[in-house]
């Protein structure tokens, strides 16, 4: 993967990644957009069959693979940030049928 850190752009750098989710989700403003994310997604992902393959354009730190993941789909998440990807992969580690990829959804 560190062939590729210089070609992809991303404004999550090391130290913000690690952090994203401390710092966005950690407000009662954020913990309702949290909340109501997850709502959002636990709908649509009662209307598919199961297993489905699930693609992740901007995966970030995976919260929605990991809701994704234990709703027993096949999930894809793409993210331009190696780093994002690093929490990512972490937080699903304990799930098989994930795969990541560094790449921008263009």
């Amino acid at each position: 993967m560190t062939k590729y850190r210089a070609l992809i752009k991303t404004a999550y750098r090391e130290e913000a990644s690690y952090e994203y989710d401390r710092r966005r989700f950690s407000t009662p403003h954020g913990q309702l957009f949290h909340t109501l994310e997850v709502e959002q997604l636990q709908r649509v992902l009662r209307n598919l069959p199961v297993p489905s393959n699930v693609l992740e354009v901007g995966c970030g730190t995976g919260r929605f693979v990991e809701i994704a993941l234990a709703a027993g789909q096949q999930v894809h998440g793409i993210d331009p940030s190696p780093y994002m990807l690093d929490v990512a992969k972490k937080r699903c580690q304990r799930f098989k049928n994930v795969k990541f990829y560094l790449g921008e959804g263009a």
